[in-house]
This record gives structure tokens, sequence and C-alpha cells, in this order.
């Protein structure tokens, strides 16, 4: 299995760390801090990977909501964020990591890797973490520097009440729904492997709740919109 070097070392300090990231998200042409700006232009809804970004830049273009980054979000009063379940989100993340980087190759496939899941395996991919790219960095290094000028920060949460709360928070028109590919197919079939291992192994998802510990404080310190309640 082709893993790539780890990006950034846990110790480095946090700052350096921001740029680091920034660095890399640019290399790959995505950009720091990219998002889309409110027709208003008084909201700015920032790109955090594997909380259903390409659903939700989907459904605010068809909103009039314009792609850009935060460096034009100056005059911005509201930032709008949404953050995820981290074990969820890894897993989705390192599923989709797998299905992209290695499947495509020809090296393996979801099949293969099903057959051949072991403790090597489990080892090079629990040991490292959210390290492989950015589908699993933490979620707040995607907006902790990069939206510190915005005061107001509006956050919900992607569960079974997101599509109703989003929609009814900035009035949008309903969504549409994306179709699933061939590595969309791919990296459910490797998550679904790796669910399975953590339902026997709660080592393993304590492992990554560690991993995650500044983005579980982050969940459980902010308050969601949720018009459910």
């Amino acid at each position: 299995m082709h893993l790539t070097t780890p990006p950034f070392r846990i110790d480095i300090p946090h700052q350096k760390l921001l740029k680091q990231i920034a660095k890399r998200l640019n290399n790959k042409g995505l950009g720091y801090g990219s998002g889309h700006l409110s027709p208003r232009r008084n909201q700015f809804y920032v790109n955090i990977p594997k909380n259903a970004s390409s659903y939700i830049s989907v459904w605010l273009v068809n909103n009039n909501w314009e792609s850009t980054t935060y460096k034009n979000s100056d005059n911005v009063g509201e930032a709008i964020i949404i953050l995820r379940d981290p074990v969820n989100r890894w897993i989705s993340g390192i599923s989709q990591y797998l299905s992209s980087y290695v499947v495509n190759d020809g090296k393996i496939t979801p099949e293969i890797f099903n057959e051949f899941y072991n403790l090597a395996i489990e080892r090079i991919i629990f040991d490292v973490i959210w390290q492989f790219d950015d589908h699993t960095w933490p979620q707040f290094y995607f907006f902790d520097e990069c939206l510190s000028q915005i005061k107001k920060k509006t956050y919900f949460l992607l569960d079974n009440n997101f599509n109703n709360n989003f929609k009814k928070y900035l009035k949008l028109k309903d969504p549409i729904d994306c179709p699933r590919n061939a590595i969309t197919n791919n990296t459910l079939i490797i998550a679904n492997k790796i669910k399975d291992e953590l339902s026997k192994n709660n080592d393993l998802v304590s492992k990554i709740k560690e991993a995650y510990e500044q983005d579980y404080d982050l969940i459980n310190s902010v308050k969601f919109i949720d018009y459910s309640k």
C-alpha cells in the first residue's frame, strides 16, 4: 500500500502548522480559506473537506452565492461554519484518500483492501490518523486563522436535521443531489470495512477521538443552529 509522507509534524507550533497547511492546499489548487460569499456579500461560508463541501458548494452556487476565498471577505459580518462528528468525518476522509490515491492507480481495489486488511495495514492507518491529506486534517485548521477577523460565527452540525436547518437559516432553495461516481462507490466499500473494524475495537475509536480532541472541544463549546428543538 502506498501512503504519502505525513505532511506535518504534530509537535510544531500552531501558527507554523497553519502556514504549512495553507501552502499544501495552495499547491493542490484549493486555496486555504476557500468558500462562498452570499449574494448580499455579508456572509461567508468556509469550505471544510468531508463536511458535505461539494454538496454545499453546488447548493450555494444554485442560490447565487459566489465562489471565492476569505481574502475577499473584508466586509463580511458573519462566517458560516459546518462541523461534523470527527470520527464519522475521519472514516469518510480516509476512505476517500484510499479510494482516490490507491484504487485508481491499479495497485489495490476495495475488494482487495477488505480481504487483506490486517494488523500491519491497521497500524499504518491508525498511527497516522489525520496526517494523510486535507480530507483528514482537523476541522478547526480550515478557519481558525483565516476567519479571525469575522466576529460572528454561525455553526451548523452535519446531522439528520442539517438540510432543514441550513436551508431555513440562509433562506435557500431546495438542494440538488450530486450523483455518485465510481470513486464514491469505492469509498463506501472501504468505509464499511473500516466501520466494521472500529465496531470491534474501541481502542481504535479512542485513538481517533484523541487525535481530534480540539475538534471535539469546539463542537462541545459552540451553539448550533437547530430548528428541530
